[in-house]
């Protein structure tokens, strides 16, 4: 808000500069930042810098001299700025009026909720596709960290003006998914007393598959189970899988998504690609494009998305010609015997995508696909012409704890910690501030014992609690007869401290977080912002506890600061909103406190 208010008065100013011919006409692109240090000012930019090369006459070249020239020509009609100051080879530091601060803190309780959001997205159109984990079993916490990524990314993405569809692409095609059938066929015959379960070197072995063949036999009823259960794999193979891929879905992927507040709008299987021909009409628009070909190709020097993709010794491969944008190697889009390989299904998902008419691709993957993005990007390339599309973000391991002690094993899964026993273990909230708290490409410590730590080193209750306390603080007010304030100019001047102003500051500086963050997929950023102004304000009302109270003897530095409570809180329930957390009303620590 303040930002893009200073930002037109210097676009203005560049006008006049152009008019005056100082400068060539535009466009600008006018970068501003807030100095780190108070004494530079409010914004500084670097504009003069980056244009002294287009200076007419004189000013060519010299931008601490173009920098002067545009502060004396400063076109600020409201009264925006108060002094613009020159520094080093040609910054231009800006100080504001005493009133912009605290006339902008009117806008933001105006606008209450909708405080953050904006149009930069302009209405474009943006799929988001998440977490996407095989349909094999449950979800453990890697999936975790990818759900809340995507989650965050889609509601950032929303928040900044852009119309999102959040997309969960379901795996229900090739080997895995082959392994989870024959693996619940076996405990079905366990189950339905028609012979020992006999499971291969490929299938899966934790507990919970037995919980899938004993749903199955409930669905089916006993009869028709131990009819299937007695014939061979073979006979009742796609059956078996389209319900164990289902029952998956239904039973353990979907309900602990929705225990943890995650939301989808579509759910698209890849089955639907082989089913409906999509695979071949994928390819056929990339021949027809000109990038397939039929080559033999070198063994592969890494590891490949599965082992249908490796190439045959001698034997012509249809590739996709990736090595045309850049690629190391082509890609092959079918194995020896035909069979479409896992990137060919991509490439199909993809082209569907884009046929859908979105504007930007963003895909949240786990880091081990690190690899795979560059030849999905050029075959999106190749059958779009859009470069680095989609936008990949890719996670980072979560090394799971308790005590600082790492966690290895599941109870059910017999190799891996289902996400559903830490939601169980530390709540939904929790789970999702230390999924976020850090970097997606870094990895995050999780300590199960911290999570639930009432304590300043637990970022969610750090925060939650910062939120509760300013409830309390208002609530406080109330019960001693004190009016919640509606706002007026004169009483907000009342917040003179530096630490009130700084306070302002951050909070007016949302809205450009959230535009950032979103642009950047970089959900970690709304978290830095909560726990740095919460932290803030902490010290702010601990250095003033005892000598400049919220609720004070001064009625209007009282009503000014109670503005101020409101502002910060609406402000973090926002925040706290875009990561999917609840800001509480009341926490029992924050209630012994004094306002």
């Amino acid at each position: 808000m303040v930002k893009h208010l200073v930002e037109q008065v210097l676009a203005r100013t560049l006008d006049r500069c152009v008019a005056e011919g100082l400068l060539p006409p535009g466009p600008f692109e006018i970068g501003l930042e807030a100095p780190k240090q108070a004494a530079h000012g409010d914004f500084s930019s670097n504009i003069a810098m980056t244009l002294s090369r287009r200076a007419l006459g004189a000013l060519e070249g010299k931008p601490r001299d173009l920098a002067k020239a545009i502060a004396d020509r400063v076109v600020d009609p409201d009264g925006i700025v108060a002094k613009v100051e020159i520094a080093g080879p040609g910054f231009l530091n800006v100080r504001l009026s005493a009133d912009v601060w605290p006339r902008a803190l009117g806008e933001v309780l105006a606008q209450g909720a909708a405080f953050g959001t904006s149009n930069v997205g302009a209405g474009r159109r943006v799929m988001v596709e998440f977490v996407s984990a095989n349909p094999t079993g449950p979800m453990h916490v890697g999936h975790g960290r990818g759900a809340v990524v995507g989650d965050v990314c889609a509601s950032l993405l929303t928040a900044a003006g852009y119309q999102v569809v959040r997309e969960y692409y379901v795996n229900d095609a090739g080997r895995q998914v082959a392994a989870l059938a024959h693996s619940v066929y076996q405990r079905l015959r366990e189950h339905c007393g028609v012979g020992a379960a006999e499971l291969g070197p490929d299938d899966y072995p934790g507990a919970y598959v037995a919980d899938v063949a004993r749903a199955m036999a409930t669905e089916w009823g006993d009869a028709r189970a131990r009819s299937i259960a007695a014939q061979p794999f073979s006979e009742n193979a796609g059956l078996l899988q389209t319900t164990a891929v289902n029952l998956v879905l239904d039973t353990m992927i979907k309900p602990t998504l929705s225990h943890f507040g995650i939301r989808f709008d579509h759910w698209f299987f890849e089955s639907k690609l082989h089913r409906e021909h999509e695979v071949e009409r994928a390819i056929a628009e990339l021949d027809r494009r000109g990038f397939i070909a039929v080559e033999v190709l070198p063994p592969p020097k890494g590891m490949e998305p599965s082992v249908e993709e490796s190439a045959t010794p001698g034997v012509p491969l249809k590739i996709f010609k990736s090595t045309h944008f850049g690629d190391d190697a082509d890609r092959p889009l079918a194995n020896a015997a035909g069979v479409y390989t896992y990137f060919a299904g991509d490439v199909a998902y993809h082209w569907d995508k884009l046929q859908r008419g979105f504007d930007r691709l963003v895909n949240v993957w786990g880091a081990d696909h690190g690899g795979y993005v560059k030849r999905v990007q050029f075959a999106v390339e190749a059958l779009s012409g859009k470069k680095g599309q989609p936008e990949v973000v890719l996670t980072q391991m979560v090394n799971l704890l308790k005590d600082g002690v790492p966690l290895r094993m599941g109870k059910r899964s017999g190799n891996f910690v289902e996400l559903q026993e830490v939601i169980d273990e530390v709540g939904a909230d929790a789970a999702r501030i230390w999924f976020i708290q850090r970097r997606h490409d870094a990895a995050v410590d999780f300590d199960l014992a911290k999570a639930k730590e009432q304590s300043n080193d637990n970022p969610v209750f750090y925060v939650q609690y910062g939120h509760a306390r300013l409830a309390s603080i208002l609530r406080k007010a109330a019960e001693q007869g004190v009016a919640a304030p509606r706002f007026d100019l004169e009483t907000a001047r009342a917040l003179t401290l530096p630490e009130e102003t700084d306070l302002l500051k951050r909070i007016l500086a949302y809205p450009e977080l959230v535009a950032g963050a979103a642009t950047a997929l970089e959900p970690h950023r709304v978290v830095f912002f909560l726990t740095e102004t919460i932290g803030a304000f902490h010290s702010y009302y601990t250095k003033y506890k005892h000598t400049e109270r919220v609720i004070g003897p001064d009625a209007k530095k009282t009503a000014a600061r109670l503005l101020l409570c409101l502002a910060l809180k609406q402000v973090l329930a926002n925040a706290l909103a875009l990561c999917g957390v609840s800001a509480p009303e009341a926490m029992a620590r924050a209630e012994m406190e004094q306002a």
